[in-house]
């Protein structure tokens, strides 16, 4: 099941961030990541992570982390529901609040690097808040 929630549709507040600022928030008590090309904050979600801590303060570090591809890719349960977000939140206007709360399943769950499925809860497996996108950073060369 996928829920997600709204706090405030008419906020007026910054929706893109550059990846220096994203790694400003790198503990477990305020933890942001950049998820295929969203910026989403995972304080909420870190402690429910069934592959443990450790692993959700990965993305933190990791610059083009993506459910649906990659080494980190997850079943596609789980890739098709942040997808679903990511298309709801950008037709909600980016607005504040926006949570997905996933359940996590046989079917859902996460996959280590080798493929092995490293959880199997049942239950809500806490919220995950979009925050915006990453900010593509341009670099200006002086030519001479």
């Amino acid at each position: 099941a996928i829920t997600y929630a709204v706090q405030d549709a008419n906020s007026q507040r910054k929706t893109e961030f550059t990846e220096l600022e994203v790694s400003q928030h790198c503990t477990a008590a305020d933890l942001w990541g950049i998820i295929d090309g969203y910026v989403v904050d995972l304080t909420g979600f870190v402690t429910h992570h069934p592959g443990g801590v450790d692993k959700i303060m990965q993305i933190v570090s990791t610059r083009d982390f993506s459910f649906s591809r990659g080494p980190n890719a997850h079943f596609g349960a789980t890739a098709a529901a942040f997808a679903d977000a990511a298309k709801a939140f950008e037709s909600a206007g980016r607005p504040e609040g926006f949570e997905l709360t996933f359940q996590n399943s046989l079917n859902n769950g996460g996959l280590d690097n080798a493929g092995r499925v490293t959880g199997h809860a049942s239950a809500a497996m806490g919220a995950i808040k979009f925050i915006g996108k990453v900010k593509l950073e341009t670099i200006s060369y002086l030519v001479m």
